[in-house]
């Protein structure tokens, strides 16, 4: 199907969802936040897309400004095979973006696929101060991470920019 994604004047935060209109935070150098154009985009479920697995252990990185959950319902299968052992996703606690994913909403959703929240990372904080998401870390239950080097967040494996880690040398499922 076909989707709209809302360009915001703030690239990290265009999203298919909108503004919420309460949400009135200012970045430096763009002002006011808002949407500056409208794109018509191809839309897939991860379900649809990956037919098939062949790598083992599968991590989904999810960071959807408030899409999140759709997203996880989209790969409902995977979800189930067990093959995905492990979820990074963003999470926003401050209402941003109208019917944005809700934390109350997504752990159960999660828990019933036998994913638990292994770790929780700061994320942003507003211009008050006040944190506005944060970033999660679901585990398979089944799935028992060890991170080689005791000096490394599990996060930070992801924040180097790449798209791809090279997991048998950050850390190990036993």
């Amino acid at each position: 199907g076909k989707i709209d994604i809302l360009i915001s004047n703030h690239s990290g935060l265009s999203s298919v969802l909108g503004f919420h209109e309460n949400y009135k935070y200012q970045f430096g150098g763009v002002g006011k936040i808002g949407t500056i154009q409208k794109r018509n985009v191809e839309i897939v479920t991860l379900d649809n897309d990956i037919k098939e697995i062949t790598s083992d252990p599968i991590i989904l990185k999810i960071d959807t400004q408030g899409f999140e959950m759709e997203v996880l319902k989209g790969a409902s299968k995977l979800l189930s095979s067990g093959k995905i052992k492990i979820i990074v996703l963003e999470l926003m606690i401050k209402l941003k973006y109208d019917s944005q994913t809700k934390m109350e909403e997504l752990i159960p959703f999660l828990d019933s696929f036998e994913y638990e929240i292994y770790d929780i990372y700061k994320g942003y904080a507003e211009k008050s101060g006040q944190i506005s998401e944060y970033d999660f870390i679901f585990c398979h239950s089944f799935a028992y991470l060890i991170i080689k080097n005791p000096n490394q967040s599990f996060l930070s494996i992801f924040k180097n920019g790449s798209s791809q880690v090279d997991s048998t040398s950050q850390f190990e499922f036993i």
